[in-house]
């Protein structure tokens, strides 16, 4: 008999809701009819639109109102896992993002067809059973470890099959088949998978590593959700960690998912992973062309691709049965989207391993406070790595102190005499040189070139930033500002300067300087190609180029053998601006850029330059002083009721007409004034980049030790903004990194 199923779907539209559509269902007993189930794909009629979208739920309550019929079900299974369906909507419900454009960031491609690669097993209830008048069903599994749905189908009918699960007799799992194979198979072995043996270097592992190894090896059998901390200093082998943990995993059948800050630093990663595991490793990002991330997520949903390596959006690829997941350096600021979906992935990554019952690995040299101070406490494991491999010495710090040493006095603008004396020699040895210009944008804060002082907010000891329009010092945390300083209140010198310098000058300089020596360049405008971060990163690696000048990128990660020096600089770039996390950051860079050097013989050197040789983030970077420094931060962080001792929510709010925006503002902060008073209230005030791309910017930022009421008062807040703001734009971003 005809019967009428109704879906709820997520379409890839901007709403917080799903689409009720009906399904015409007449399976019987022997029927291959595709019963519609939760994560697969649908095309359904939308206005006058055909669109792609997810199955949310599946009931047979019939709505008050008239449904559309679903048009096609895509795919013979599901290509999203409950775990991952589960991940999606907490992520769109925790970050204040309509559901609908969240699941179109990460919907497989309407192309790529699954193949059916659900299995049946017995349970343990089915096993016990040895009635003569047993199930048929039962009977035909009991001496198979597994058999293909669609091979049960076939045999005996969606219906009983759908009776026994019901039951608790047989259960469901997962594992890849043959591309282009229906699954009509005798495939009935085991859930694992052997490796073939691939060609690898091996290393012999230190006690350290085995020790941290074998511990979190225990936790995938039984399946065991546990959040890890591996503190390593750079060279120390997290890599080969990750990699011995992730071999375990998919022996016993599970998967693996490894996360980088950059792209630049998945090419060398993917390397690594290939020489190891052949071609179970699939890559995952926007760099990708079209075609090749589309057979990439084919290949994931037929099980073909086992390990999943990408930056942040790699986590939300349709990877079953999940065992392991890696954050590698996890402190990094780029985990953070700073548009539209703004989701932390790294975050993000701990609560699908709660979902999916994995082993969640952070690894970093420098964790962010949040992760050490998690770690430090006993919410995550804590494990150190003390020693360099081969027991190499961390390279030699020099601090180059520009109130004394300025470039000026050799004719430069950046670089000044030991700097210079020290590339020539590396040079001169044929070695090569990473040089770093610690920027995010343009700094606009005020220094003292005699003495290095930088004036801040007494309220928040955040560096002020310089409005030239205004004429205005002001502090975008509270909005307390000042006239700019005529005088240093400290030396006296009327030397003080806005700060900020980009890697083209800094290019410029490096040509006149060094004109026959090749260099490569990696920031955000040489980067925009596809391939271009493998085609500078394997010019570089070559030795082609004996300099590497770049931004942040070039600091994390990467491993260079005839890199004898790193340079800084420009440190104090990093160092002022206005956000709490400028000490976390100039430490976290000091020591990431010193990791690129010395990496395989001793000897290898960093200079920084800074104006702010005393300021306690360099004094304790200098000297690989970890722990002091995060003692230190952690008291700071404390007094002043920054993370990890409270969350942050930030509502952002744009217009390109400056008085109808400051209409919105004044409402606004009306409402703004009753917020209860466990909950501290910044703001409205003007963002440090108070006008970007012709929209003026607004910030209003929340603090509270308790998540739950931060996310409740942001909850009410955004119901009660939403009917003051006609045609200016409101984001909501959770645990903001930057500021600007």
């Amino acid at each position: 008999m005809d019967k009428e199923l109704y879906i709820d779907v997520v379409l890839p539209v901007p709403v917080d809701h799903g689409f009720i559509y009906k399904v015409h269902d007449n399976f019987g007993d022997n029927s291959t009819y595709i019963r519609p189930e939760i994560g697969q794909r649908v095309l359904v009629p939308f206005g006058s639109r055909r669109l792609v979208g997810i199955i949310r739920q599946v009931h047979i309550d019939k709505p008050a109102y008239e449904t559309k019929s679903i048009i096609e079900i895509l795919d013979n299974e599901p290509c999203l896992s409950p775990p991952l369906m589960h991940l999606l909507e907490w992520a769109s419900h925790y970050y204040f993002h309509p559901v609908g454009d969240v699941f179109k960031q990460f919907l497989p491609h309407r192309g790529v067809k699954l193949e059916a690669n659900k299995f049946y097993r017995l349970c343990q209830a089915g096993n016990d059973i040895n009635d003569d008048n047993e199930n048929s069903v039962i009977k035909y599994l009991k001496n198979r470890k597994s058999v293909s749905r669609n091979t049960l189908i076939h045999k005996f009918g969606i219906t009983k099959i759908n009776s026994l699960v019901k039951i608790g007799r047989i259960e469901a799992v997962f594992k890849p088949v043959t591309t282009g194979s229906e699954a009509i198979d005798t495939s009935e072995t085991d859930n694992s998978q052997s490796l073939k043996p691939h060609n690898f270097e091996t290393f012999l592992l230190t006690d350290e590593q085995r020790t941290i190894i074998n511990q979190l090896i225990a936790y995938l059998n039984p399946r065991t959700f546990i959040t890890s901390l591996v503190m390593g200093v750079t060279g120390s082998g997290k890599t080969e960690i990750y990699m011995h943990v992730i071999e375990k995993a998919l022996e016993q059948g599970r998967n693996a998912i490894v996360l980088v800050p950059e792209i630049a630093l998945a090419a060398q990663l993917v390397q690594r992973f290939v020489k190891r595991f052949g071609d179970v490793v699939g890559v995952v990002h926007s760099g990708k062309e079209p075609s090749s991330l589309k057979k990439t997520q084919k290949a994931i949903l037929q099980g073909d691709v086992r390990i999943v390596i990408g930056v942040r959006s790699a986590l939300f690829a349709p990877v079953r049965n999940v065992g392991v997941i890696v954050v590698d350096e996890e402190h990094a600021h780029t985990y953070k989207q700073e548009d539209r979906f703004r989701y932390n992935a790294r975050d993000a990554a701990i609560m699908r391993g709660k979902h999916e019952q994995a082993v969640v690995i952070l690894g970093s040299a420098t964790p962010s406070l949040e992760s050490y101070y998690n770690a430090s406490t006993g919410k995550y494991r804590f494990y150190r790595l003390y020693n360099r491999i081969n027991k190499l010495p961390m390279p030699d710090m020099h601090v180059i102190d520009l109130r004394k040493e300025h470039p000026h006095k050799i004719g430069n603008e950046i670089l000044t005499q030991p700097l210079v004396d020290a590339l020539t020699k590396v040079f001169s040895h044929g070695k090569q040189a990473i040089i770093m210009l610690n920027k995010r944008g343009y700094s606009s804060s005020l220094i003292c070139t005699d003495c290095g002082y930088t004036p801040r907010c007494p309220e928040c000891d955040i560096p002020f930033t310089y409005h030239k329009a205004s004429q205005r010092l002001v502090c975008h945390y509270c909005g307390h500002s000042i006239t700019p300083l005529q005088k240093c209140p400290e030396c006296g010198s009327a030397s003080i300067k806005p700060l900020g310098i980009g890697t083209q000058r800094l290019e410029e300089e490096i040509k006149m300087l060094f004109k026959s020596i090749k260099f490569v360049r990696m920031d955000s405008d040489t980067t925009i190609t596809t391939g271009s971060h493998e085609r500078l990163i394997n010019m570089f690696g070559s030795g082609e180029a004996l300099i590497l000048l770049g931004t942040q990128m070039v600091a994390k990660g990467l491993d260079f053998p005839d890199v004898e020096l790193v340079c800084l600089p420009l440190l104090d770039v990093g160092l002022n601006v206005p956000d709490f996390r400028s000490a976390e950051r100039t430490f976290d860079i000091i020591t990431q850029s010193a990791g690129r050097a010395g990496r395989i013989s001793s000897g290898a050197h960093v200079f920084l330059q800074t104006y702010n040789p005393d300021y306690y983030a360099v004094r304790y970077a200098v000297r690989y002083d970890t722990d002091a420094f995060y003692k230190e931060e952690l008291n700071y962080r404390k007094e002043l009721l920054y993370p990890p001792f409270s969350r942050i929510a930030l509502f952002i709010f744009r217009h390109k007409n400056n008085s109808r925006l400051q209409d919105v503002i004044d409402k606004i902060s009306k409402e703004a004034s009753v917020i209860p008073p466990d909950i501290q209230v910044s703001g409205p005030v003007p963002a440090p980049m108070s006008k970007i791309k012709s929209f003026y910017v607004y910030h209003l930022l929340l603090r509270s030790p308790d998540t739950q009421k931060l996310l409740n008062t942001v909850h009410r807040l955004n119901t009660c903004f939403k009917p003051m703001l006609h045609d200016v734009q409101m984001n909501i971003d959770i645990d903001p990194q930057y500021f600007v």
